[in-house]
């Protein structure tokens, strides 16, 4: 995810998601509401969530150490709190895609 002109009123925020070459899955999209790279690259990984089958085992792979940190390690704390941390509703909806996937889930930080 990358958010340009940062703190303007020209803000604009997006993101790619990569299946593979020449794949008809393959997305770059622009992101609702507050444009900040933490919230571009948890919508990327929410739209990839949402795109993959649940039946199969998906590898997000990320530079975002804040995105592995806050879904591999403080969802659980996160959640019994309500999610009022930074981006809960959005940590909230990666952890419910995560939870009904049959399939793993598998974070690589690049």
């Amino acid at each position: 995810g990358v958010c340009v002109n940062y703190a303007r009123p020209d803000v604009a925020a997006a993101f790619a998601v990569y299946w593979g070459d020449n794949s008809a899955h393959n997305r770059g999209l622009g992101i609702p509401g507050r444009q900040l790279d933490s919230r571009t690259v948890l919508h990327a990984i929410l739209f990839a969530l949402t795109m993959a089958n649940p039946s199969r085992v998906i590898e997000i792979s990320t530079t975002s150490k804040y995105a592995v940190r806050s879904i591999c390690y403080l969802a659980g704390g996160n959640h019994t709190r309500g999610w009022t941390c930074a981006n809960g509703d959005l940590l909230d909806l990666i952890a419910r895609a995560i939870q009904a996937r049959s399939a793993q889930t598998v974070f690589t930080f690049i």
